[in-house]
């Protein structure tokens, strides 16, 4: 999967739209900020709730940072456990020791309309 990130400028956008619109020396100052840059990083889908949830810079990247470190959790819990249904998925089907009976040949079956 690629990661997509904002800009800077769409990043203000962002901001504006959630936090209502900055005066000129506002928004030159928020595109030089440091820690828009760190946003800028970042991918669409940890930046924009971040943004739009807190109202500070300082937040917002704490916000960011643990939404990151949750979604990377959950990527290790995910590879650590196993499933046990995995084995079929790729067409594995191991045979077990106690089913040579039931893959033996054992002639001829009875169609139910033998009954009638």
């Amino acid at each position: 999967m690629v990661a997509v990130s904002f800009t800077a400028s769409e990043l203000l956008v962002i901001w504006e739209d959630a936090h209502g619109e900055l005066s000129p020396e506002w928004r030159e100052r928020f595109l030089a900020d440091e820690r828009v840059q760190e946003f800028t990083r970042l991918d669409t889908f940890i930046a924009r709730p971040a943004i739009e949830r807190n109202q500070k810079l300082d937040q917002a990247l704490e916000d960011a940072n643990a939404a990151i470190k949750r979604r990377s959790s959950r990527q290790v819990k995910r590879k650590t456990e196993k499933d046990p249904r995995s084995r079929f998925r790729y067409g594995h089907f191991p045979h077990q020791p106690n089913d040579a009976d039931i893959h033996k040949r054992i002639g001829p079956t009875q169609n139910y309309q033998d009954d009638i």
